[in-house]
């Protein structure tokens, strides 16, 4: 099972996510193809992804999400987390489950909350 988490950016929230391409993820760049993604209360949500060269990254894997950003209040500096397996094929079909936690001050105490 894969997982990759990002604290994220005004740029993940405002435009697109971006991660780190995942080496176990065998596709080229340019390539495009959908996420298919549920959340915590079981709603699936489809992400439109593509591989594209980065400027801090080098290649990522860049997910059109701004649709589920609106939803679900998403900000920057929330951490997101998609776990979920890797099917590769010429018919590639990715199936995540999506997290998105947020930093809150409890008794003064900073600790990450779950919001999705």
């Amino acid at each position: 099972m894969a997982r990759i988490s990002k604290r994220l950016s005004p740029k993940d929230v405002e435009e697109s996510l971006a991660f780190p391409l995942p080496r176990i993820l065998s596709v080229e760049e340019g390539e495009i193809f959908q996420l298919q993604v549920r959340d915590k209360s079981d709603q699936a949500w489809t992400f439109s992804c593509s591989i594209q060269q980065h400027q801090e990254m080098g290649l990522a894997l860049t997910v059109g999400w701004l649709e589920f950003v609106g939803a679900k209040g998403i900000k920057a500096d929330d951490e997101v987390i998609l776990q979920g397996e890797f099917m590769g094929s010429q018919d590639m079909k990715l199936e995540f489950l999506i997290e998105v936690k947020r930093k809150i001050k409890l008794f003064g105490k900073d600790m990450w909350g779950n919001l999705v």
